[in-house]
């Protein structure tokens, strides 16, 4: 099912019983649901997993696109019409290739990849690919989405309808985060705390799904 921004909105503006947008203006809510799908795509990049055909620069090393936050795999070559399927890629060590072909970046550029080097944790918006790339080859690439912003209520979102909680929650935790009162910190933490639980639920059920062949 499609979620679109406003039923998550609708969600929040009951429990804050401020369907109006009076306390918590609309502009804050977009802006904070933003910042919740932001979020699951660090904690949860699956979550906004999706299949793009990119086109290389020159050479081995390449920059993600903008609209990417990770690279999370790069099944195989595709052709210039940018939809033929071409050789499998497999993922491969820098350390290794540094190692064991020290001038592998020197290699002679080529129309086929073959590897695929990439380490989120170290660099995170760039991937390396062997041997070097011949400019305007195409690759398949499975990357977790980078989450435009949220400017309307009628946006769609780029996640599945079981993330409804979890974003809710979110929005939810900012609203409340905001305020002064007594208890609001307390509420806050409660519904940072649901958030966090709606995703690991979310995980289990689809770890679960794919045990039972759904």
């Amino acid at each position: 099912m499609t979620i679109i921004a406003q039923d998550v909105l609708a969600r929040v503006g009951n429990v804050l019983n401020d369907d109006a947008m009076v306390r918590w203006t609309l502009q804050e809510r977009l802006r904070w649901l933003h910042d919740a799908l932001r979020e699951i795509a660090m904690r949860k990049p699956a979550a906004l997993e999706r299949t793009s055909v990119w086109t290389l620069v020159a050479g081995t090393r390449q920059t993600l696109p903008d609209d990417a936050l990770r690279l999370m795999d790069m099944p195989r070559n595709i052709a210039a019409d940018g939809i033929t399927p071409g050789y499998a890629i497999t993922p491969a060590s820098r350390g290794e290739l540094d190692t064991q072909m020290p001038d592998w970046h020197m290699a002679r550029a080529s129309v086929r990849i073959k590897h695929v080097l990439y380490d989120y944790n170290t660099d995170p918006l760039h991937f390396y690919v062997y041997p070097p790339a011949v400019a305007g080859v195409k690759v398949e690439t499975i990357n977790c989405l980078n989450p435009a912003a949220i400017t309307d209520p009628t946006d769609v979102l780029p996640v599945r309808d079981e993330y409804v909680s979890a974003l809710t929650s979110f929005v939810l935790y900012r609203a409340l985060s905001r305020e002064s009162e007594d208890g609001s910190g307390q509420l806050a933490a409660a519904h940072y705390s649901a958030f966090a639980g709606a995703l690991g639920e979310v995980q289990q059920a689809a770890q679960a799904a794919q045990t039972a062949g759904v």
